[in-house]
């Protein structure tokens, strides 16, 4: 009988990283990584993290991504409410960049400071770098959690509609992770698309 000696701790690093990269690329397609980082890097953002919203996906699923640009991996991942506005459904959100129209918009955005809403949640404002989410900040788009949203996938339930007037909704404890991100890097960018 061959006995092999168990591997490395730098071996199993090694294969950890190589499965993390495997799901990473499960969950974002590598066009869409590609996308991100040609617009940050065309536009000197912060070349960490990238903040990817596949809308695509079931509201039930994660679909709210920080992705690590040097680790190449997805470090965050949440589920994410869509606005309720313009005949939006559970399952086909419509979308938007009018004010009033209580919906959600595509596009890239920066990422900008901290702040509380008049409900008392903390948030991160949201600058739309794209047509199609020009008026984000005459709208207060925000990146904001909401006691409703899950912590865990829900599928096949849907996360909940009425907690999102546009805003990017997530999990508290998921709002916290991403919090000790976002207060040590800047300038950083979110791309939601479908």
């Amino acid at each position: 009988t061959l006995h092999s000696s168990p591997p490395s701790s730098a071996d199993l690093i090694f294969l950890i990283s190589l499965l993390c990269v495997s799901c990473s690329h499960d969950k974002l397609s590598q066009q869409v990584i590609n996308k991100g980082i040609q617009y940050v890097n065309k536009y000197n953002m912060n070349t960490n993290y990238i903040i990817f919203v596949d809308f695509n996906k079931h509201s039930g699923k994660n679909r709210f991504y920080v992705y690590d640009l040097h680790k190449k991996t997805i470090i965050l991942e949440s589920l994410c409410a869509h606005g309720m506005g313009l005949g939006s459904t559970k399952d086909h959100p419509v979308f938007s960049n009018k004010l009033g129209s209580h919906c959600s918009s595509l596009g890239f955005y920066k990422v900008g400071g901290y702040n509380i809403t008049r409900l008392n949640l903390p948030s991160y404002i949201l600058e739309g770098l794209s047509d199609t989410n020009s008026n984000a900040r005459q709208r207060m788009l925000l990146i904001h959690p909401y006691y409703t949203v899950s912590d865990i996938p829900t599928y096949p339930i849907y996360a909940p509609m009425k907690v999102s007037e546009g805003c990017f909704v997530i999990s508290p404890i998921k709002f916290k992770k991403l919090s000790k991100i976002l207060s040590s890097n800047k300038n950083i960018c979110l791309y939601a698309y479908k």
